[in-house]
């Protein structure tokens, strides 16, 4: 038999009892954690200094910017105006677009619900004098 063969007979014949028996046994946490001491315990301490538990930053850290006054027009730069410039021209460019959408919004009444979808009905008009009517057949 080849090992597949083998593989799929052991499979067949196995019980609960001998899967149980010969399954590997996973050490629980408690256990881990002994063992864990036990190893620290055996080994002796690295030559050199003793390591510092601290977290120490390397470099310097991120600190938010201070909140600081604004600039005003005069002490800007030519470029600081033109971003305050653009920024402005940008919000009245949404708010120019926001109040144009709004208004193509339908305001009319509400769909007659017996009408057919994109059904409009129209008033018939008056011929103006001096024009003959057709007559209807």
């Amino acid at each position: 038999m080849d090992d597949r063969d083998e593989t799929w007979h052991r499979f067949l014949t196995d019980n609960e009892r001998a899967i149980r028996r010969t399954a590997p046994r996973e050490l629980s946490a408690q256990e881990r954690l002994e063992a864990a001491a036990r190893r620290r315990d055996a080994e002796p301490p690295p030559p050199g200094p003793p390591a510092r538990s601290s977290f120490e930053p390397v470099g310097d850290l991120w600190q938010p910017a201070s909140a600081s006054e604004p600039v005003s027009w005069n002490a800007m730069d030519g470029w600081g105006r033109l971003r305050l410039a653009l920024r402005a021209l940008g919000a009245l460019a949404v708010l120019v677009a926001a109040l144009a959408a709004l208004s193509r919004q339908p305001t009319g009444a509400i769909p007659d619900p017996g009408r057919p979808e994109g059904v409009t009905l129209q008033e018939a008009e008056e011929a103006p004098d001096g024009l003959d009517q057709a007559p209807i057949p």
